[in-house]
C-alpha cells in the first residue's frame, strides 16, 4: 500500500462511524479506485467531498486533500488561532488544541506539541490539523487522532457537543486515561496507544456526565492504533478466532 493510498484508507475510516462493528472494507474501495483510472479516482474524491461538505465536522485532512489535487486548500489563519485546551503528553511535552478561522472562510483545528512554557501559536500544517471545506463550520462534535513521534505518544483530540457532559475518558480493556476537557474541546494521550497489546482492545472515547454516567461513546478504529497495520491485521484475526470473538460484534469474546 502506497503512502497516499494508506492516507486515503485512514481518512475513510476516520469518516466512517468509528466502530469496529461491521467495519467497511476500505481496502476494497482502495483496490477498486486508486489503482484504476483517473476517472475512478475522481469518483472517490467526489464521494469524499460530499461527505466532508455534508458533515463538515469530519473535514478532510490536508494530506488527502492534497493527494486529490483540490485547489485552494483551506489553511488555518494562524495569527487568529485561539487556545482551547491542553494536556501533558510526555516528558516535558504539552499538547495544545487550537481553533482558528480558515483561509476559505470556514474553521480549522490545529494540534501543537511543545514545552510546557511555550505558548506560541501554531505556524504550519501538521498531522494534527483539519479544516472544513469552503465556508462550512464545525457544527457538530468530532474527534481525530494524531500519530505521535519518538518522544510523544499519539494524541486524541476533538470537540464534544453532548448535553450534560462534563468530562471525557480514553478507555481500553483494563485501563483508562482522563483527557483534558475545556470549552467543549478535549485533548490527551496514553502510552498504551502505541501498538497496544490485543488484550487491551478496543479503545473508546467516552463522555461522562456529573454522576459518572456514560452519555456518549466513540470507538477508535483498530487500524489507527498500529504503525504497521498490514502486518498486524492477520495476527489480530488469529487472536479473535482463538478467543472465540463474535464476527458481528468483534469484541464479544468467549475467553477474554
Amino acid at each position: 500500500m502506497g503512502v497516499a493510498e494508506s492516507r486515503l484508507r485512514d481518512e475513510l475510516e476516520r469518516l466512517s462511524p468509528g466502530d469496529d462493528v461491521r467495519a467497511p472494507d476500505w481496502d476494497a474501495v482502495r483496490r477498486g479506485g486508486l489503482r484504476g483510472s483517473a476517472r475512478q479516482r475522481l469518483a472517490i474524491a467526489a464521494v469524499l467531498l460530499v461527505i466532508a461538505t455534508g458533515v463538515p465536522a469530519f473535514a478532510l485532512s490536508a494530506s488527502v486533500r492534497g493527494f486529490f489535487g483540490f485547489g485552494n486548500t483551506p489553511r488555518p489563519e494562524y495569527g487568529k488561532a485561539q487556545l482551547r485546551v491542553s494536556a501533558p503528553v510526555g516528558p516535558g511535552q504539552v499538547a495544545r488544541l487550537w481553533a482558528a478561522p480558515s483561509t476559505g472562510g470556514g474553521e480549522c483545528v490545529v494540534v501543537t506539541v511543545a514545552a510546557p512554557d511555550s505558548r506560541a501559536r501554531p505556524n504550519q500544517i501538521n498531522g494534527g490539523t483539519a479544516c472544513t471545506l469552503g465556508k462550512a463550520v464545525f457544527h457538530g462534535q468530532f474527534w481525530s487522532f494524531s500519530h505521535g513521534t519518538r518522544k510523544t505518544p499519539p494524541v486524541i483530540y476533538g470537540r464534544l457537543l453532548v448535553p450534560g457532559a462534563v468530562g471525557v475518558d480514553l478507555r481500553w480493556r483494563g485501563g483508562s486515561q482522563r483527557l483534558s476537557y475545556s470549552n467543549r474541546f478535549y485533548i490527551g494521550s496514553a502510552r498504551s496507544l502505541i501498538n497496544p497489546r490485543f488484550t487491551q482492545l478496543p479503545y473508546d472515547i467516552v463522555a461522562l456526565d456529573g454522576t459518572g454516567r456514560i452519555v456518549n461513546r466513540a470507538r477508535i478504529p483498530t487500524s489507527f492504533l498500529y504503525s504497521d497495520w498490514k502486518q498486524v491485521e492477520p495476527k489480530l484475526h488469529r487472536y479473535r478466532v482463538s478467543h472465540g470473538c463474535d464476527t458481528v460484534n468483534v469484541w464479544h469474546c468467549k475467553s477474554r
